[in-house]
């Protein structure tokens, strides 16, 4: 339970180790437990991106059906999902495009960057100033050749003429569009940037890995994920949180955890929309349990990285049967944290 109540409702989506959560007032509930990245919400209707079987799979949830689509068989990585004049813009990252369906799920255009396999990391899409952006790690050509490397590398770019925008950005997510503002995460520097026909206006600093971002009259509700790689574990951080951020002070003015390890996506939704989300709402216990699975997560994420970090050790009895067991190390990682 919330301290306070909040202004807004909130739909918030959990990659790697996580589900969905909706927050009304004091009460957070669990809609699924199913990795998920982008959220879309238009009128009455939600589409979500599934993260797991490669992700490749959309939830569909209006008033008269709910339904599971397959955009492919092949792996997509779907990340964001965004409405516009009833159609539905998807980012399928392991293509480096951005695909327009209209509502049957009709091809209506694409456009795809250059190179290998997710090598920019496109991840997120909006329309600002009448422009179609997105936001990406990198004008990278090879297979996630941006690992190691996004610090400044990170662009917003007009995905239709392939100019860039924004540039110097690091790992940028979660662009929103509010009264003529344009926000977005700078994720690896831990910041929200606030821009005004792409001149930045103002930037606020956060406890941790910015992804996620939900704009309101009032407030900024922020995602803050606990990282990947634990080389130190924090009792005080067990979870990721959500900043709740007064538009008019820019100042974080509460701290709301969820028990999930992280955040991708949040938006604001109204009481019909939660409507439509109700009838999968879990009972209490399920809280436990996902507090005990992240917890698990957790500590196997640490042990995982003081492990990898055992590989540097000059002692061949040491390091030969590491190197042996490090392909399973490393595949039990990527379960946890989806990546």
């Amino acid at each position: 339970m919330i301290d306070n109540k909040l202004k807004d409702i909130l739909l918030i989506s959990s990659p790697g180790d996580g589900g969905i959560i909706s927050l009304k007032e004091k009460k957070l509930s669990i809609i699924s437990m199913r990795a998920t990245t982008g959220l879309a919400v238009d009128k009455n209707e939600i589409y979500w991106a599934y993260q797991d079987k490669g992700g490749r799979e959309l939830r569909v949830i209006d008033k008269n059906q709910e339904k599971t689509i397959e955009i492919s068989k092949e792996r997509l990585d779907l990340h964001d999902v965004f409405f516009s004049n009833n159609d539905v813009y998807v980012v399928i990252t392991e293509n480096n495009e951005i695909v327009k369906y209209n509502k049957n799920f009709d091809i209506i255009n694409k456009w795809k960057l250059l190179g290998d396999a997710d090598s920019t990391h496109i991840n997120s899409v909006a329309i600002y100033n009448g422009r179609l952006i997105a936001s990406i790690f990198g004008r990278f050509k090879h297979h996630r050749e941006y690992i190691k490397n996004t610090e400044g590398n990170g662009e917003v770019i007009d995905i239709e003429t392939n100019e860039t925008l924004i540039r110097g950005l690091s790992q940028p997510h979660s662009l929103k569009v509010e009264n003529g503002f344009l926000y977005l995460c700078n994720s690896e520097k831990n910041e929200v940037h606030i821009y005004k026909n792409m001149t930045l206006k103002n930037k606020i600093i956060l406890p941790g890995y910015a992804r996620g971002l939900g704009v309101g009259n009032n407030y900024l509700y922020i995602g803050i994920s606990l990282p990947r790689n634990i080389t130190r574990y924090n009792k005080g951080i067990t979870s990721a949180n959500i900043a709740v951020v007064n538009k008019s002070t820019m100042q974080i003015e509460r701290i709301i955890p969820i028990p999930f390890r992280e955040i991708y996506d949040i938006v604001i939704i109204n009481n019909n929309n939660l409507d439509l989300l109700i009838e999968n709402e879990k009972n209490d216990n399920i809280f436990e349990y996902a507090r005990q699975r992240m917890e698990i997560g957790n500590n196997l994420i640490y042990c995982i990285n003081k492990i990898e970090s055992m590989e540097n050790s000059r002692s061949w009895r040491l390091t030969k049967p590491l190197r042996d067991s490090m392909y399973l190390y490393k595949k039990l990682k990527q379960k946890i944290t989806g990546n």
